[in-house]
C-alpha cells in the first residue's frame, strides 16, 4: 500500500481571505489519500503561520522529513500552502525528488503518481536544476569582476587585507608565511606539520585564529590557484 503524509497550513489572514480552513483542507487532503488508497502515516498542521518561508515552519519540516524518509506523498491543498517563496519550492521538488518520495497538491493537480503530475515535477525539478546554474554563474562573474577590480568579496583572504574603500592590497608579512608554507609542502611537509611549527612560532592565522590541517591546506591551495590563473 502507498502511504501518504498530510500537511495543512493557513496565515492569520489567510483564512479570512481564501476561505479555505484548516478543517476543509485537512477534509479535501483525507479524501484524496483514500481515495487513491494510500495509508496516512501523518498529519501536520502550522496554524496562523506566514507562508514566505519554510524556515519558521516547524510543523512543515516534520512533514517532509517524514514524507523523505518513509518515501511517502506529501499531500497538501495548494502549493502556496507550502510556500510563496519559488526559491523554496524548487528546493524541496529536488528534495522529495532524491528522495524518491512524492508531492500531490489538490488545487493544483499535481501528483507524481500520475504521468501528467511527473511531467509537471519534472518541469519543477529542471526549473530549480536551472536557477541554480544561474545563481552559480551570476556568483562566479561578480567575485570574478570583484577580484578583477582588486576589491574585497566575501573574507579577505590570507596575505591580503581590506583597505577603507574595500580594495585588496597585499599584506607583506602574510605574503611571507605564505611563500613560507608553499616552500615547506614542496618540500613535502604535511599540512599538520605546517600548522604545529606555525602555532609555535606564534604566527596566528587570519583574525588572530590558530592553524590547523584544513586551515593551512585551504591558504595554500587558494595562493596557488591565484597565481595560476
Amino acid at each position: 500500500m502507498s502511504t501518504a503524509v498530510i500537511y495543512t497550513r493557513v496565515s492569520t489572514t489567510g483564512q479570512a481571505e481564501e476561505g479555505v480552513s484548516l478543517d476543509a483542507q485537512l477534509s479535501r487532503a483525507r479524501s484524496y489519500a483514500a481515495q487513491q488508497g494510500m495509508e496516512v502515516l501523518g498529519e501536520f498542521c502550522d496554524a496562523g503561520v506566514s507562508g514566505k518561508s519554510v524556515k519558521n515552519r516547524p510543523e512543515f519540516r516534520a512533514a517532509l522529513d517524514m514524507a523523505c524518509k518513509q518515501k511517502a506523498t506529501l499531500v497538501f491543498y495548494s502549493l502556496s500552502r507550502i510556500s510563496r517563496s519559488t526559491r523554496d519550492l524548487m528546493e524541496i521538488a529536488e528534495r522529495i525528488k532524491r528522495a524518491g518520495a512524492g508531492l500531490a497538491s489538490l488545487q493544483e493537480q499535481i501528483d507524481t503518481t500520475t504521468a501528467m503530475g511527473c511531467f509537471l515535477f519534472t518541469i519543477l525539478s529542471a526549473l530549480c536544476a536551472l536557477e541554480r546554474e544561474l545563481i552559480g554563474e551570476r556568483t562566479r562573474t561578480a567575485i570574478r569582476h570583484l577580484r578583477d577590480n582588486g576589491q574585497v568579496y566575501g573574507h579577505t583572504p590570507y596575505g591580503f587585507a581590506a583597505t577603507d574603500d574595500g580594495r585588496l592590497v597585499e599584506d607583506p608579512v602574510e605574503q611571507g608565511h605564505l611563500r613560507q608554507m608553499c616552500a615547506w609542502r614542496e618540500q613535502g611537509r604535511s599540512t599538520r606539520w605546517c600548522a604545529n611549527t606555525l602555532n609555535a612560532a606564534g604566527i596566528p592565522a587570519k583574525n588572530g585564529g590558530t592553524w590547523n590541517q584544513s586551515v593551512v591546506n585551504r591558504v595554500v591551495s587558494k595562493h596557488l590557484k591565484r597565481h595560476a590563473e
